[in-house]
């Protein structure tokens, strides 16, 4: 080893694909639970100080603002406004085309890049939605 310094990678983490399968009670339970969280954490007051990661979000919607795009936030889980809500608001604003930008953890393969992003957005407006996805393995991505 060249160094004494190591890396920690930090990641969302993710169920097992077969997990519900096996345990579809528990995770219908928990899933119902994940869903109040959420509605209820919708209904409070983010700020900067309680919700670092939205006003970090914010920052970054300025700075692609200000490089002339129109931008649009939306949250999967916990705030507002939600990602269907967002696609909304550009398609109302007369976008044709809709580039769906990820936080690293939902680019990941994981449940919520296969199956709950793209649930929230299709069948929402009358976009054509086409996921990408990336390998980090082969450096190859795909569009489907």
């Amino acid at each position: 080893m060249a160094t004494n310094t190591g890396i920690l990678i930090v990641q969302h983490g993710d169920f097992p694909f077969d997990f519900i399968e096996k345990h579809r009670e528990m995770y219908e339970r928990i899933e119902g639970i994940m869903e109040h969280l959420s509605e209820e954490s919708r209904k409070l007051t983010h700020t900067p100080e309680n919700d670092p990661h939205g006003a970090d979000t914010e920052k970054l919607a300025g700075v692609i603002r200000a490089a002339g795009y129109d931008v649009e936030i939306g949250y999967l889980d916990f705030s507002l406004p939600t990602i269907a809500d967002a696609t909304r608001r550009l398609v109302t604003r007369g976008h044709k085309k809709i580039v769906y930008a990820c936080a690293p953890g939902l680019m990941m393969r994981s449940s919520h890049s296969l199956l709950d992003v793209p649930n929230d957005t299709a069948g929402r407006s009358k976009l054509k939605i086409r996921a990408s996805r990336c390998s980090t393995q082969s450096r190859a991505c795909r569009s489907s």
